[in-house]
C-alpha cells in the first residue's frame, strides 16, 4: 500500500439489510429517507426491514446544487428508490454553485475597484 486508505465494513442481519448513504462533490447537502431512518450529511447507515421500499431525497445547502445519484440503479436528480433486499450503497453528489459578479464603473471620476477575496481588479 502506498497511501492511506479508508475502508468501511457494513454488517447487518438478514432481517434488516443496511442502507449506506454517502455524499460527494465540492458542495454540501443532506439526504433523508421515507420511511424515516436516514437523515445525514457526509455518511450514514440505517437498517431497514427486508423488502422495505426506501425513497431517498437529497437537499442541497445554500450555495450548493444537487447534481445526481449513483449506486443501486439510482440516477438523475429526482428521488432515489431502493428496495432493501440486501445491503445497499447510494451516493448523492452536490456541487458548489458560483455566481458571477460584474462591476460596472460609471460617473465622471476615476478610481479602481478591487475585491477580497481577489478576483476583481
Amino acid at each position: 500500500m502506498d497511501a492511506a486508505k479508508d475502508v468501511t465494513a457494513v454488517f447487518s442481519s438478514p432481517s434488516e439489510p443496511t442502507l449506506v448513504v454517502y455524499t460527494d462533490g465540492e458542495g454540501s447537502g443532506t439526504v433523508t429517507s421515507d420511511p424515516a431512518g436516514i437523515d445525514c450529511g457526509i455518511t450514514c447507515t440505517f437498517g431497514f426491514p427486508a423488502s422495505t421500499v426506501v425513497t431517498l431525497t437529497a437537499t442541497p445547502t445554500a450555495y450548493s446544487e444537487f447534481t445526481g445519484w449513483s449506486g443501486e440503479g439510482c440516477s438523475g436528480t429526482g428521488s432515489c428508490v431502493v428496495t432493501m433486499d440486501a445491503v445497499r450503497t447510494v451516493t448523492a453528489t452536490f456541487t458548489h454553485v458560483a455566481y458571477p459578479l460584474t462591476v460596472i464603473k460609471t460617473g465622471s471620476g476615476a478610481g479602481t475597484v478591487t475585491s477580497d477575496p481577489a478576483g476583481i481588479d
